[in-house]
Order: structure tokens, then sequence, then C-alpha cells
């Protein structure tokens, strides 16, 4: 729980001569103070996933010819019009990309307003745009309409973006802050 809620929370639970009306409201807050705490740290998880360039691990053999044929097709599919660079592949992926996901690129390419990069993964033995990246998509698109949105509208379409992101399929046992022991993370 953050410090901040953890203040808010003590706060209320720590006053005892509160009046009736809000004694009853205080679980509805502590439940809302949760809430918060658990999109907040979907929202610190995600950060930590948006896609970047990453030049380690490095995957013992590098990318074939026939690779970067096909990650030109997916370059094309997202219209980006020329390929500046393809970063080195990387071995392993985050454990949100899926238990198939083996190793990711990073593309940097042109569209005809902006240079852009992509995060690709490799899933069953082809390039695709990942969960994360696809998420990130989305999130980048509304993100981009914030200015022209009211605040309340805004939240509430993040709190049901930050919902969707990919999560990790947890073993029995395991915190739920762990990763599989093929994941990496960008910002240790």
């Amino acid at each position: 729980m953050s410090p901040l809620a953890r203040c808010l929370l003590l706060s209320v639970v720590a006053l005892p001569a509160l009046p009736d009306d809000a004694r009853k409201a205080a679980p509805a807050m502590s439940a809302r103070f949760a809430e918060m705490e658990r999109m907040a740290q979907i929202e610190r998880r995600a950060f930590q996933l948006q896609p970047h360039r990453v030049d380690t691990p490095l995957r013992e053999l590098n990318i074939s010819d026939g690779e970067v044929r096909e990650i030109e097709v997916i370059a094309r599919k997202y219209a980006l019009n020329s390929m500046l660079n393809i970063s080195p592949v990387i071995a392993g992926c985050a454990c949100e990309e899926g238990p198939l996901c083996t190793d990711q690129v990073y593309v940097v390419a042109t569209t005809p307003a902006e240079t852009v990069g992509l995060q690709l993964s490799r899933v069953r033995n082809a390039w695709v745009v990942g969960p994360v990246q696809q998420w990130w998509l989305q999130f980048d698109k509304l993100r981009a309409r914030k200015a022209t949105m009211d605040w309340p509208r805004y939240q509430e379409m993040k709190d049901r973006m930050l919902l969707e992101f990919p999560m990790c399929a947890l073993k029995e046992g395991t915190p739920r802050d762990a990763t599989t022991a093929q994941s990496r993370d960008p910002h240790p």
C-alpha cells in the first residue's frame, strides 16, 4: 500500500469518535483506497514494461535474414515506412508476454509523420506484436486523447485499460510481483 493511501486509511480507521455516518463510510473508503493501490501497482508494472530498446541479455545467435524479412512485413502492417534500426535479439521475455514468448526485438521505423518504436516478441517461432506492446498502443491512444476529455471520464477509461493490462499467470505460492525465470525486467 502506498504511504499516502496508508496515511489516509489510518486517519479514517484511527478516529474512534466518528459520527455514525462516518463510521459507516469507513469500509467503503477503505475499499476505494485498496482499489486505488491496486490500480497504482498495475500502472507501475505497465511502466516497467513500457516497450523500449533493451540490449541484454542477448540471444546466442542474433537475427537471421529470414527474421528480418518477417519483421519488415509486420512493420508495414503498422504503417511503418522505412526501418531505421532493429535491436539485437534479446533472450527471454517478461512473463506478461506469455509462456510461449522466447525472444524480443525493438524496431525503430518511420511513419509519414514521425519516428516510432515497436517491440516484437517471438512466439511459437514467429515474430508478433506481443500483448504488452498491443496494450501500450491502445494506452497511448487514450493518453493522446486526455486533453480533450474531462478528468473523471479519462480516469474511468484509464482504470478500465489498466484492468486489461496483461497479467502473469501466478503459480501457487508465487508473490504477486514475481516474474518467471525466463523474464527480464528492463528497469531493475
